[in-house]
């Protein structure tokens, strides 16, 4: 802006310009000082609603986030539930199990405390004709 005025009185000064386009050219400038202001104007609410969008983006984003971590909570509590629920199950099943097959569970149990017993019984024979 002051550089178009600074246009003018350099015209007016040197006589080049007539009085008609030298008002022509203070209305086209005074026309153009008023569409700087209006852009301005618009640029600052342009900016406003930046800033409400920003602080709308981050409630929302904050929400979003509660929102996922009480998902996140409650799918833990229903997958210890679940575990929970699926290890009653199986402690039942065992027992019925045992209540149906009462030797198959006593059986096994022996089988394995004889199958200790026969290699600490091998390492000591091999031991002693190690020895001989």
């Amino acid at each position: 802006m002051f550089r178009i005025s600074l246009v003018f009185l350099l015209l007016l000064s040197s006589g080049c310009a007539s009085q008609g386009k030298v008002e022509a050219l203070q209305t086209s400038v005074q026309a153009l000082e008023e569409r700087m202001v209006t852009v301005e104007s618009s640029i600052a609410n342009v900016s406003s609603d930046v800033k409400r969008l920003e602080i709308d983006v981050d409630k929302n984003l904050a929400v979003v986030k509660n929102d996922v971590l009480s998902i996140h909570a409650k799918a833990q509590n229903n997958f210890r539930e679940i575990n929970n629920a699926l290890d009653s199950i199986n402690k039942k099943v065992d027992a019925i199990k045992v209540k149906l097959y009462p030797q198959a569970h006593h059986k096994t149990d022996k089988t394995h405390k004889t199958d200790k017993t026969n290699k600490t019984s091998k390492t000591s024979k091999t031991s002693k004709t190690s020895k001989k």
